[in-house]
């Protein structure tokens, strides 16, 4: 019977290339070297949920760390709604850099927020066709 280490394939893996880093406050931050799932749960919690600052600072947290996140926070009292964007969508974007997957282009640096992924993970959306889409549609509405 064969065996497939996980922990030995993934560390291997990382090994070959360096983290993905996030500079703020005069400091280098090591990132995830790809985006966690645990971002895309959280989203999914209510997926109808607008983007807020409580979210920013959640999903935030997922990235560089929540102890993290409380340090800025209370070492930077000037920092706002549009910092924690940022630094989120900073974060992201290198993550995103460091992805040797080549169907998941980074947002520019400083890209506007039409420009940017719709899903606030990061996370690229599924493709949908037409018929896929008719459905869900239908079974929102009642008719089907």
């Amino acid at each position: 019977m064969g065996t497939y280490d996980f922990d030995q394939a993934r560390a291997e893996r990382h090994a070959k290339r360096k983290p993905p880093t996030l500079l703020a406050f005069g400091e280098t931050i090591d990132l995830p070297f790809s985006v966690p799932v645990a971002t895309a749960l959280v989203v999914n919690r209510d997926p109808d949920r607008k983007l807020d600052l409580e979210l920013y600072l959640e999903l935030l947290g997922i990235l560089v760390g929540d102890e993290t996140v409380e340090r800025w926070l209370a070492e930077h009292p000037d920092i706002g709604a549009e910092d924690i964007g940022d630094l989120y969508y900073g974060a992201l974007s290198a993550i995103r850099e460091g992805d040797p997957d080549p169907e998941a282009p980074a947002p520019k640096t400083g890209a506007s927020r039409a420009g940017r992924k719709s899903s606030s993970t990061g996370a690229r959306s599924k493709r949908t066709s037409a018929a896929s889409t008719r459905s869900t549609s239908a079974k929102r509405s009642g008719a089907g």
